[in-house]
């Protein structure tokens, strides 16, 4: 977990490395930290293609305060990606950066490199890591879920004439219960297995779905 180094203009507030993969099928959130105040700032993500030409989709941030953080979602379906691939071509990777132009790209930067999960059964989890962000795992392949509920022995004072089968011997001590997962990865770079030691510690997450057709975290 080398980043970041909280140095320049702003800082993107993820523990994941300098180059990662992006699900063309789910959202992608990325935390901006200004070190300093920005006006009129842009989130820039410049696609490259295989033709060898670029195109740079922004989003306006407006002024960012300095120490104020500001979440943005740069998946496919927020960003249209999708709407500037010139025809017969693909996109190769994707730059993301924070600036007043498209051409200010000296600053703490972003590539991602855009795959398509091959399952259609995922589990999409965004977790809090150590710098106040939030990273994302895509799961593929099939999932188990299961709810595990804690029991104890039963203290059941038992009438005369009752049978001892027809008495109840545990009691629920968590009616609740635990929800519990077993995921799948897939292939994942070596430097981003390591980012997911993030996961492993007590941080909160959220588990992206659609619910009665509607997304929700």
């Amino acid at each position: 977990m080398s980043r970041p180094t909280f140095s320049g203009d702003y800082q993107l507030l993820t523990t994941r490395p300098d180059k990662r993969r992006l699900s063309t099928e789910d959202p992608e959130y990325v935390y901006v930290c200004p070190n300093t105040d920005i006006t009129a700032a842009y989130m820039y993500a410049k696609a490259y293609y295989s033709d060898a030409t670029t195109n740079v989709h922004s989003v306006s941030l407006s002024n960012l305060n300095k120490g104020e953080t500001k979440c943005v979602d740069i998946g496919f379906a927020a960003m249209s990606y999708n709407s500037s691939i010139p025809v017969g071509e693909t996109i190769s990777k994707i730059e993301v950066y924070v600036g007043t132009a498209d051409t200010e790209d000296d600053g703490d930067k972003l590539t991602y490199i855009p795959y398509t999960p091959l399952s259609d059964l995922k589990l999409r989890v965004y977790y809090s890591n150590s710098y106040g962000g939030l990273d994302s795992l895509i799961c593929i392949g099939d999932r188990q879920e299961t709810v595990e509920s804690s029991y104890q022995m039963a203290s059941v004072q038992i009438a005369h004439d009752a049978v001892l089968q027809e008495s109840p011997q545990f009691i629920i001590q968590n009616s609740r219960g635990r929800r519990s997962f077993e995921i799948h990865t897939g292939h994942m770079p070596e430097k981003e297995l390591k980012a997911l030691r993030e996961l492993g510690v007590k941080k909160p997450l959220s588990i992206y779905e659609t619910v009665n057709g509607t997304a929700t975290l």
